[in-house]
């Protein structure tokens, strides 16, 4: 009898374009994604013809960080008037040198960040735990799927 193994996916996000950074990302510049969520739109006619512009695309996502200093690349580019990509990895795994060595998937999100918050556990008094996790939500300009066999890659702004 062979016996179906729990599957769980599980998430990093990396400040960067997985595509450039590549073999440089290390373990402790990866922050935990606890959920996120786009949705994405278009108008259709009765005859399911797409019309007008695509409807704005936001991504909101919960992150983990280790350490404040983790939370001021997002904060950075909230006041900034540019846009920047961040990788969301999936099932990434890592060397013993703390390097990135494999992912199953990967989606390299190109935004703005619009909204910031962020959420300070200490957990109970005297513990020496602590946690911060940040909610961010970014106006989408492209995303980019990398998946094993091939990328796809969706633009919304231009």
């Amino acid at each position: 009898m062979i016996q179906s193994q729990p599957y769980e996916l599980k998430a990093v996000v990396v400040v960067g374009d997985i595509l450039e950074t590549g073999a440089s990302v290390t373990q402790d510049r990866c922050m935990t994604v606890q959920r996120f969520d786009y949705t994405c739109q278009r108008k259709r006619d009765d005859t399911g013809k797409a019309y007008g512009p695509t409807d704005p695309v936001f991504l909101n996502f919960v992150i983990r960080v280790n350490g404040p200093e983790q939370s001021k690349p997002f904060y950075k580019n909230l006041s900034s008037t540019e846009h920047y990509p961040i990788s969301f990895l999936f099932n990434a795994t890592f060397n013993a040198t703390q390097r990135l060595t494999d992912y199953n998937d990967a989606l390299v999100v190109d935004g703005y960040v619009i909204e910031v918050e962020d959420n300070y556990n200490s957990g109970t008094p005297g513990a020496t735990t602590e946690q911060i996790t940040l909610s961010v939500k970014m106006q989408v300009r492209k995303f980019t799927y990398l998946g094993r066999s091939n990328n796809k890659v969706m633009s919304f702004i231009q």
